[in-house]
C-alpha cells in the first residue's frame, strides 16, 4: 500500500506540474507581443536583405521596413511596410552549396519616375518616391491576386526587375503551395509575372503570369530563375521587344504578343535547342547539363551584345547532372544568334559572374574547390583547384569569349596570403562580385564569407590588394551597389552594410542585430536573447 501511495503521489505531482506548465504556457500565449531588437538605433532596426542606390541615397531592405541613408551612413528615415505585419527572421544569403541561388533582389528602380518598387514579405509591391528629401511610400500599386495558389510570406528567392525602356515590371518569387494537402507545406511554387507600368509609374495590370508547381515534372523543368531584357530603345530594331529567361536547362529568348484572346508569351528561340524530356522529366541528352541556370548577365558594350547564363549543379538523385558530365554555360549573341557559343565551365557550381569593360573580360567565381572542380581544364596536368575565379577574354576578331584557361593568368586565387584555420580558408567562399565605383571597368570587390578583397587589373590579370582586405569572420558579405565614388556592400552576418570610399573601407553602418539564441529564466521571469560572435553562421 505504501508503494501504491507513493506512486499515486508521484503521478499527482507530475499531473500538477504538467497543469502548471500548461497554464503558464497558455498564459504566455495569451499575451503574445513582439519585441524589437535593438530598441531604437535612431529609428533604424532590421536584418538587411537587399541594398540599392537611387537619387543620391541608399535604400536597405529589412523584414519590416526600408531604411533610407545618406552617403555619410546617417539614417534619413525608416519606411514601414504597409502590410502591417512583422517578421522576426528573414534568412540572409548564407552560402549553402546544395541549394544556392545566385540572386535575390527585392527592390528595383524606375529612373523615369524616380520610384522604387519594393516586394514586401507579404508579396505585395510598395512604391517609394526616391526624389523626395525624406522619401515616403505610396499606397500599393500592386497586390497579390488572392486566386494565385501560393502562401505568404515570401519563402525562398525573389527577383524584381524594371525595364525602363518598355515600362515593364518583371517579378519572380518562390513560395509555399497554397493548398492544404499533406506535405504541401514543403512543396514549392514559383510565381512569374510581367506587368505594364503607366507613364506616372503606377502598375496598370499584369499582362502575363504563370505559377510553376515544383511537384509537377513539366513545371519543375520549366521553372524560371532569372530574367534579363535589352537596352535597345529603337522600336524598329528586330530585338526591341525581346527579353531572356533562365529556365532550369535552357535560355529562352521571348516576347509578349497580343491576339484576340489577350497577351501571351511567345518563345522566339531557345538555347540549347532540341532538348527532349523523358517520362521522369529528365533531359535527353543528359550531357552537357547545367543542373540549373541560376543567373543571367546582360552585356552591351559597343559591338559586344550578349546574354550569359551561369550554371549550378544540383544534389538531385546523386547529382544533377551526373559527375561524368561536363557543365557548359551559354553565351547568347543577341544580334547574331548563329554566333551563340557554349563554353565548358571551369566549375560545376558557378556562384557569380561580372563583365569588366576595361579589358572585355568575363569573370566567374566559384567555391567547393576539391569536389566539384571541372577536370576538363586539368589537361596540362596543372592542379588549379586552389583557384576560385576564372577569366574569359573577348576576341574581337571572332566576336566570342575565349576559353583559354591553359594560361595561368586566366586563373585567380583570392586566398594566397590568407592565414588562419583550415576551415576558415575552406569556408571562405566567394559570394558576389561587385564593381568598384572608383574604377568600375578595371576594379572589383570580391565579397566572400569571411572577407572583402579588392582586385585591380594590372599586367594582364587582376591582382588582389592585400593591404585593403576587410575581414569579418562569418559575416557573409553579399549584395552591393554603387553611388558616387562609394561602393556599399551588405554584411548579412552583422546586419550592416560596409562603405568603401574610393578604394578604402571607411564606414560600417549597423542596421540591426541578429538574435539566434534564446534562454529563459523562469525563476526571475526573464528571457535572454543573444547571438554568438565569430561563428560560421
Amino acid at each position: 500500500m505504501k508503494t501504491t501511495k507513493k506512486t499515486t503521489n508521484k503521478k499527482s505531482t507530475k499531473l500538477l506540474t504538467l497543469l502548471i506548465i500548461l497554464f503558464y504556457s497558455l498564459n504566455l500565449l495569451a499575451q503574445t507581443s513582439q519585441i524589437d531588437i535593438p530598441g531604437d538605433m535612431d529609428g533604424a532596426s532590421g536584418l538587411a536583405g537587399d541594398i540599392i542606390a537611387a537619387d543620391g541615397k541608399l535604400f536597405v531592405y529589412t523584414t519590416k521596413s526600408v531604411l533610407v541613408y545618406n552617403l555619410a551612413g546617417n539614417i534619413i528615415t525608416s519606411i514601414s511596410f504597409l502590410d502591417d505585419k512583422k517578421y522576426s527572421k528573414f534568412a540572409p544569403h548564407y552560402f549553402w552549396s546544395e541549394k544556392y541561388l545566385a540572386d535575390n533582389q527585392m527592390m528595383t528602380y524606375n529612373s523615369n519616375n524616380h520610384l522604387l518598387y519594393v516586394l514586401t514579405p507579404e508579396l505585395n509591391i510598395e512604391i517609394i518616391n526616391t526624389a523626395m528629401a525624406i522619401p515616403t511610400a505610396q499606397n500599393y500599386s500592386w497586390q497579390l491576386d488572392e486566386n494565385v495558389p501560393v502562401q505568404t510570406p515570401m519563402h525562398g528567392f525573389a527577383v524584381l526587375k524594371f525595364d525602363n525602356i518598355r515600362r515593364r515590371l518583371f517579378l519572380i518569387y518562390n513560395s509555399r503551395r497554397a493548398d492544404q494537402n499533406e506535405y504541401s507545406f514543403h512543396s514549392r511554387s514559383v510565381y512569374f509575372s510581367i506587368s505594364s507600368v503607366s507613364e506616372n509609374g503606377l502598375i496598370r495590370n499584369v499582362d502575363f503570369s504563370k505559377v510553376f508547381e515544383m511537384n509537377n515534372g513539366s513545371d519543375y523543368n520549366k521553372t524560371i530563375f532569372d530574367v534579363e531584357f535589352n537596352d535597345i530603345s529603337d522600336v524598329n530594331n528586330e530585338h526591341y521587344n525581346e527579353f531572356y529567361l533562365a529556365r532550369r536547362y535552357i535560355i529562352e529568348t521571348c516576347e509578349l504578343l497580343t491576339d484576340e484572346n489577350g497577351t501571351y508569351l511567345n518563345v522566339i528561340r531557345e538555347y540549347p535547342d532540341g532538348i527532349v524530356y523523358d517520362e521522369n522529366g529528365k533531359p535527353n541528352p543528359i550531357c552537357p547539363n547545367p543542373g540549373k541556370f541560376t543567373k543571367l548577365l546582360y552585356i552591351h558594350d559597343g559591338n559586344i551584345h550578349k546574354v550569359v547564363a551561369i550554371p549550378y549543379k544540383m544534389p538531385v538523385l546523386g547529382h544533377e547532372p551526373p559527375d561524368e558530365c561536363n557543365v557548359e554555360f551559354p553565351v547568347i549573341d543577341i544580334d547574331d544568334p548563329a554566333n551563340n557559343q557554349s563554353i565548358v565551365s571551369p566549375h560545376k557550381r558557378v556562384i557569380d559572374i561580372v563583365y569588366m569593360g576595361g579589358n572585355n573580360d568575363l569573370i566567374l567565381c566559384f567555391g567547393d574547390k576539391d569536389e566539384f572542380f571541372n577536370p576538363a581544364y586539368n589537361n596540362d596536368n596543372v592542379d588549379r583547384t586552389e583557384n576560385d575565379m576564372a577569366i574569359f577574354n573577348y576576341d574581337i576578331s571572332t566576336g566570342r569569349f575565349v576559353d583559354n584557361l591553359d594560361n595561368d593568368d586566366n586563373w585567380i586565387n583570392s586566398n594566397p596570403a590568407l592565414k588562419g584555420p583550415d576551415d576558415f580558408v575552406k569556408l571562405n567562399i566567394p559570394l558576389r562580385i561587385v564593381k568598384n565605383a572608383a574604377d568600375p571597368t578595371n576594379s572589383f570587390f570580391l565579397c566572400k564569407a569571411n572577407e572583402i578583397v579588392r582586385f585591380d587589373f594590372s599586367g594582364g590579370t587582376y591582382i588582389p590588394d592585400e593591404s585593403s582586405r576587410y575581414h569579418g569572420e562569418g559575416c557573409h558579405f553579399y549584395r552591393g551597389t554603387q553611388v558616387g565614388n562609394q561602393t556599399c556592400i551588405l554584411n548579412t552576418g552583422k546586419s550592416a552594410y560596409e562603405i568603401f570610399t574610393g578604394n578604402a573601407h571607411t564606414t560600417s553602418v549597423q542596421t540591426g542585430f541578429q538574435a539566434l539564441r534564446l534562454c529563459p529564466d523562469p525563476i526571475n521571469r526573464k528571457l535572454y536573447v543573444y547571438n554568438d560572435l565569430n561563428i560560421h553562421s
